[in-house]
């Protein structure tokens, strides 16, 4: 992920790192207008604009989709990594970047996060779906499990918690709550004052039937909710949208910013526009300042109805669901000669951006790092006009 914005200072508050200005580039980006922020306590003039690089969509073993495919390294890993140091993978392989990163947020699902400490700890000794992970995982079994475990919560019409949180619900909430507590204590440790930047975060992980509208949130500081908060008890944007209200209050210094991502996967779900109401509307504006455009999953920035209407700019990494794909209705139904202009699945249309509360937004990119062994891809999926299964 790359995002240009004035490099400060973030500032202690307590025992928390108060990032309150760094992320203020990203939440001032949003509405496409600067503020003069104080650098006094780093060696760089106030007025100095510096291009930063960092990513803000990062998971570990602490996330299921990761843990599946055998990824065992935990968050103050991944910051180590992205300072720069180098990491061995599970296939005993190592891997370094070439140059360290000025910025990151671990952002765990939340969904999964009781079950993944569950099993991490003798709390998971003796249940028969922590052995069944512990033993599997890996690149080999990672689709089988990932069908198992993620599939059967997150992509039916409704959300539903493992059994083994069903059978065992206070040991699941203790487990979330720890957890969460951990990515935060491990977040603080790696932040380095004007050198090495790290946010708070989770993702919430919105799939209903398959369509994709998973959001990021990232907060302005260290205050964050006291949950992380999930898409199993709070399955709808704007049920997220009322908690954060609830739990993230300004006067408590919490504010916090909810990032779509992998739209092209939604189906058109993720910004409801035209049937929205006033408050959700003002939600929107509110928490949804960026969208991140492209990832390993492919980008969501255009789509014209007809593969014979991709245009140079339009036709980079796509990648679509049979979920995602335009249906031959929809092509037949297109303006002759409609480019991306007018994309029918796509995040953005003209018509959306008049609607849109907020009309200034600012998009980005993330490698949605999955630390250290990524998933398998089936690249040959990544062309117009196919469908992945």
């Amino acid at each position: 992920m790359q995002t240009p914005f004035r490099q400060t200072p973030f500032r202690k508050a307590g025992n928390k790192s108060d990032m309150r200005q760094l992320i203020a580039g990203l939440f001032v980006l949003g509405t496409c207008s600067f503020a003069s922020f104080a650098s006094a306590n780093c060696d760089r003039p106030s007025n100095d604009k510096t291009l930063l690089w960092g990513d803000l969509h990062v998971h570990t073993s602490y996330s299921l989709d990761a843990s599946v495919f055998g990824t065992l390294a935990t968050p103050a890993d991944a910051y180590r990594f992205a300072k720069g140091e180098p990491l061995t993978r599970t296939d005993g392989s190592t891997v370094q970047l070439d140059r360290p990163l000025d910025f990151v947020a671990v952002t765990e699902h939340a969904e999964w996060l009781d079950f993944t400490s569950i099993c991490d700890s003798s709390s998971g000794e003796g249940l028969a779906d922590c052995k069944n992970l512990l033993t599997k995982r890996s690149p080999a079994n990672g689709s089988a499990l990932f069908g198992e475990y993620v599939v059967t919560t997150i992509t039916g019409a409704e959300p539903k918690p493992l059994s083994l949180c069903v059978d065992n619900p206070e040991l699941c909430k203790a487990n979330a709550l720890s957890r969460w507590q951990s990515v935060q204590e491990q977040t603080e440790a790696a932040y380095e004052p004007c050198k090495f930047s790290t946010l708070h975060g989770y993702e919430w992980s919105h799939t209903p039937n398959f369509r994709h509208a998973h959001r990021n949130v990232i907060f302005r500081s260290g205050a964050v909710t006291k949950e992380a908060i999930d898409y199993i008890q709070f399955p709808t944007v704007e049920a997220l949208w009322d908690e954060l209200d609830a739990t993230c209050k300004p006067e408590d210094k919490c504010e916090a910013l909810t990032i779509p991502h992998n739209t092209n996967m939604g189906n058109g779900i993720s910004f409801e526009l035209t049937q929205a109401s006033q408050k959700s509307l003002q939600q929107r504006a509110q928490y949804e300042r960026l969208i991140e455009i492209t990832q390993e999953k492919g980008t969501s920035e255009c789509l014209p109805p007809r593969a014979e209407d991709l245009s140079e700019d339009c036709n980079f990494e796509l990648f679509l669901t049979r979920q995602s794909r335009p249906t031959e209705a929809e092509a037949l139904a297109s303006r002759s000669g409609s480019k991306c202009d007018r994309p029918t699945r796509a995040p953005w249309s003209v018509e959306d951006l008049r609607l849109h509360p907020m009309r200034r937004h600012f998009a980005w990119a993330s490698l949605d790092r999955r630390i250290p062994m990524p998933p398998p891809r089936d690249t040959s999926m990544r062309h117009p006009g196919q469908v992945a299964h």
